[in-house]
C-alpha cells in the first residue's frame, strides 16, 4: 500500500492511495460514503469513522458502484504530488547502512 497526497482539479490537497494501478481518492471517497474530510495520513490513521480498518469496507463500496468509481479512481499520471506527511509532528528516518556511514566518518 502507497499513500499519497495529490492536488486536486480545484487546487485542493487529496490524501490518495495506489490501488490496482491507479489512485484511490481518499479524501473524495470519506466524503461521498462517510461524509467527513480525511485530507491527511494523520487523519486517516487516527480518525474514528475512517482508518486502516475501515479501508477494505470502502474499497467493497467503491467496487460495487461504477459510478463511484468514475469519481474516486484516478489516473496516476497526469496528477500533481504533494509532499506525502504534511502535518506530522515527528518525523524519523532510520538507513540500513548506518553503521557503515559511522565508520567510513571515522567516528
Amino acid at each position: 500500500m502507497r499513500f499519497l497526497r495529490f492536488f486536486a482539479d480545484e487546487g485542493e490537497a487529496h490524501l490518495g492511495l495506489r490501488h490496482e494501478g491507479r489512485v484511490l481518492d481518499i479524501t473524495l471517497a470519506s466524503r461521498r460514503l462517510l461524509a467527513k474530510d480525511i485530507v491527511s495520513f494523520r487523519e486517516f490513521m487516527e480518525g474514528e469513522s475512517i482508518g486502516p480498518n475501515q479501508l477494505a469496507s470502502m474499497l467493497e463500496d467503491i467496487a460495487g458502484s461504477e459510478t463511484l468509481q468514475r469519481e474516486v479512481l484516478k489516473d496516476p499520471d497526469p496528477l500533481r504530488l504533494d509532499a506525502p506527511l504534511r502535518d506530522v509532528r515527528k518525523l524519523l528516518a532510520l538507513a540500513g547502512n548506518y553503521h557503515k556511514h559511522i565508520v567510513e566518518s571515522g567516528f
